[in-house]
């Protein structure tokens, strides 16, 4: 097995594992795959690093709690949101990470979905 990261014109290759599993392709311009690959060249395994667009953190001073909303805050961003999302990749998806008890009740109302999946972090010092 070999692993080595996928050039830009190579691309095409990822085209129908993606389809089968229905994940949105990932920009050429802003993503990077590395793949494991047999010496016939099939892809066995890959792993995508990808700028993704997410909302964090959520701050509001103590004392505005109640006057300053996450509604009126992320109202602003959606709007941002839609003025560039020509150009960005079909399938784009906006991530709200937060550690607040509630969330449900800030985030659903706004069409944000509650995933299954953890999130891990690592720190590039």
């Amino acid at each position: 097995m070999t692993y080595r990261k996928l050039e830009k014109d190579e691309w095409y290759r990822l085209k129908p594992i993606f389809e089968v599993e229905e994940w949105p392709l990932p920009s050429q311009d802003l993503a990077t795959v590395v793949i494991a690959e047999d010496e016939d060249g099939r892809i066995h395994g890959l792993l995508c690093l990808q700028v993704q667009l997410h909302c964090e953190p959520l701050w509001i001073r103590e004392e505005s709690r109640g006057r300053v909303t996450f509604r009126g805050l992320a109202g602003i961003l959606a709007e941002e949101i839609l003025m560039i999302k020509d150009r960005l990749p079909e399938g784009s998806a906006v991530y709200f990470i937060t550690g607040l008890p509630n969330v449900e009740k800030l985030a659903e109302p706004l069409g944000f979905k509650e995933m299954s999946e953890k999130i891990w972090r690592l720190e590039i010092k």
